[in-house]
């Protein structure tokens, strides 16, 4: 599905932030590099926040998680993005600290944990979803199969009936024992 699709991104992109905070204090003494990192950093950063918020709220490009339970976890990590990981690279972004690059590190394990648990809850209830679809077609299945000797019945009085009345009555006048007298 697109939106495991999307969550999965997060992911990704939760990684990719982390190997580019590493990389930035890394060659702290290559201020091009650092300055290129910087700012791809914050690429990430604003992608992350976008697909998040996406999922969240739903916007142009991504269509609002409808699963309540996936919505909470979303929210939830949307709450520990502002809490805890943008003052981390915000500290990163001015100071290059290499403690900082370690607490970053440990957020950003838990945010993995937290996106695994979105993404499998949101498998597991589009998994239920899919199931119940297919129950409910085999339920629709066999009541068509069911009724289908009453729809048979149906047509046969209504349709088929009258017209081998019609048909008898054609042959009578045909043969000439009709009784036309006979309203």
């Amino acid at each position: 599905s697109i939106q495991v699709n999307n969550i999965g991104g997060l992911r990704a992109e939760n990684y990719k932030m982390a190997f580019l905070a590493e990389e930035i204090l890394r060659n702290s003494s290559k201020d091009e590099l650092k300055d290129e990192l910087k700012k791809e950093l914050k690429e990430n950063a604003e992608e992350f926040e976008s697909v998040l918020n996406g999922l969240i709220n739903g916007n142009e490009k991504i269509q609002k998680v409808r699963f309540t339970t996936t919505l909470e976890k979303l929210k939830s990590i949307k709450s520990e993005w502002e809490k805890e990981i943008i003052p981390d690279y915000k500290n990163l972004m001015e100071s290059e600290d290499s403690q900082g690059v370690e607490t970053l590190k440990n957020d950003t394990t838990k945010m993995h944990t937290a996106i695994n648990d979105a993404v499998e809850e949101y498998a597991k209830l589009s998994t239920k979803r899919v199931e119940r679809s297919e129950y409910m077609n085999i339920l629709i299945f066999i009541f068509a199969i069911l009724t289908l000797p009453i729809y048979i019945f149906i047509v046969k009085k209504a349709v088929l009936s009258p017209i081998e009345l019609l048909n008898e009555k054609m042959d009578e006048i045909s043969s000439g024992n009709a009784d036309l007298t006979n309203k």
